[in-house]
């Protein structure tokens, strides 16, 4: 019985595709059923306001955020005849794992085109070199994309599904398969060409001072919550760090350029929230920056006036490098009520060693452990797809990791992916030691690294501690070593190390000190083994 203050509303799959009007069998490959959609609208019930919405959702637990840039949709090795066949490869079988939140990227390599059905940027349907089985082209006329596909696999499974834009991808500066029309059509939006590039960022960065390029962006962002059923939208702007003139010329944005972004987040917010208020339930909105709120006012984007704002649900700090202790990101998070999720990227640290030490289970447990013990609220792992992967079930549970043996980094990125940006200066505050950039001491010198560990040995008497040193070579004396200032033995260890065990006594969470002075001229690299 249908009272007087309701309405329903039905809504049949008809399977039959564009031109040439092709009916689909039933037994088709795509998935397609002739299904039946029903909706209640009530009249008598008023819709929640958005803040009561976002409230709720941000109070939501997130464990793992799993950020997948769909590499799997657009270079695929093999043909993908079904829209499904795609979710295997990555998303499918995090199902069930410490995965709360599909975190699905469409951006394509670029700026306005995108691996999703669209009527205001441009669709990715390249199929040349390494695309040549990119999947829009079919789906596309099907009236489906990846986005859909992975929307409604999250609805089954009980996750969330963000989709997140990549404010400036310019991957396309390598790759001209990528270059969208607009480029193309707009040389002036660029930072520059191929053969006259920026000081800073790379020539393909498009331009935000211009009121095409925001405008463009913003109504890229409303069409995806109309007609996509998401949980909420990252905006990366990792990817990448260069959004003005000013930025790509080596000069710091100001008030000018801020208000500019901050405008435009503000009109994001306005169109989230009014699709909140058509479908009745939150959207949330994420932005992804680097872990430092002077830095980011120096390339233009006013954080910290966004989260004082209320514009922000998510605060997603951590990208090409880190400069910043996870705590500093989690003060600013909580000052202003919103939730924080710690990025762990991969490591691009070249030394062959080095970048597989970093990339190791060990050196992720280490790393998820220290932001949980820093007050970080979930964990977004980017660039890391392998599905049969122990980290889906291991880096959302805290008390498991405990248990597990790690290793911690001086530094796990350094500073090597940050010299081609705009320079952070005083805002790094992380140690950029690497193989990749070793420092060399002089006899009698002394440098201290801070290492932040989230383990507690005093409680975990199974586990036990290594402080190690990678040296230029291991000849001769070991050095003077510290630990937050008590004299420590280290010993010629494997390969190019001096080691020695540290007290469990004096492994707790929190910030460490390992002090080193040379006897002889040295060079050093910093980690420590449980």
């Amino acid at each position: 019985e249908i009272s007087a203050n309701e309405t329903w509303i039905t809504v049949a799959e008809w399977m039959q595709t564009n031109a040439p009007l092709r009916i689909i069998p039933p037994d088709n490959p795509w998935g397609a059923n002739n299904r039946v959609y029903a909706a209640r609208i009530r009249f008598d019930q008023k819709s929640p306001a958005p803040e009561t919405l976002r409230a709720a959702a941000r109070a939501k637990p997130r464990r793992l955020l799993f950020n997948d840039d769909g590499g799997e949709t657009r270079v695929p090795t093999e043909p993908l005849p079904r829209p499904t066949d795609f979710l295997p490869k990555r998303i499918a079988p995090l199902a069930g794992t410490h995965v709360d939140t599909i975190v699905f990227d469409t951006s394509s390599g670029t700026f306005g085109r995108v691996a999703h059905r669209t009527a205001v940027g441009e669709m990715f349907f390249q199929r040349e070199g390494r695309y040549q089985h990119n999947i829009l082209p079919d789906l596309a006329p099907l009236g489906t994309d990846s986005l859909r596909v992975a929307s409604e696999h999250a609805r089954k499974t009980g996750q969330e599904i963000f989709w997140t834009m990549r404010m400036n991808d310019t991957h396309d500066a390598s790759n001209p398969l990528l270059i969208p029309k607009l480029k193309v059509d707009h040389p002036d939006w660029l930072m520059g060409t191929k053969a006259q590039p920026p000081k800073r960022g790379t020539w393909s960065a498009i331009d935000f001072g211009r009121p095409e390029v925001r405008s463009l962006a913003r109504r890229m962002i409303a069409e995806v919550v109309t007609h996509y059923d998401l949980d909420g939208v990252t905006l990366d702007f990792w990817r990448h760090p260069v959004f003005f003139r000013k930025t790509s010329l080596e000069q710091p944005c100001g008030d000018e350029e801020r208000e500019l972004m901050s405008a435009l987040i503000r009109d994001i917010r306005a169109d989230l929230d009014a699709a909140m208020r058509r479908h009745g339930r939150a959207i949330t909105l994420a932005v992804k920056v680097p872990d430092s709120v002077g830095y980011c006012r120096e390339i233009g984007l006013d954080v910290g006036k966004w989260l004082a704002d209320g514009l922000v649900d998510f605060l997603v700090p951590g990208g090409y490098f880190q400069l910043t202790q996870w705590s500093e990101s989690v003060a600013l998070a909580r000052q202003h009520g919103v939730k924080i999720h710690a990025s762990l990227p991969e490591s691009r640290v070249r030394d062959v060693a080095g970048k597989a030490g970093r990339a190791s289970i060990e050196s992720l447990r280490g790393r998820a452990l220290a932001a949980w013990a820093a007050g970080v609220d979930g964990i977004e792992m980017f660039n890391h797809f392998d599905p049969k992967s122990p980290l889906w079930r291991e880096l959302g549970d805290p008390a498991l990791l405990r248990t597990l043996p790690k290793t911690y980094f001086a530094s796990v990125q350094g500073a090597s992916n940050s010299r081609g940006y705009y320079p952070a200066g005083a805002n790094f505050k992380l140690p950029k030691l690497t193989p990749d950039a070793p420092e060399t001491l002089t006899a009698g010198a002394s440098r201290t690294y801070e290492i932040y560990v989230g383990d507690d040995l005093r409680t975990q008497p199974k586990l036990g501690a290594r402080l190690s040193l990678r040296v230029a070579s291991a000849a001769g004396q070991p050095q003077g070593v510290s630990w937050d200032d008590a004299p420590m033995k280290v010993a010629v260890g494997e390969g190019k190390q001096w080691s020695g065990p540290l007290p469990s006594s004096r492994v707790t969470p929190g910030l460490h000190r390992v002090t080193i002075t040379a006897t002889d001229s040295i060079g050093t690299n910093v980690s420590r083994t449980f």
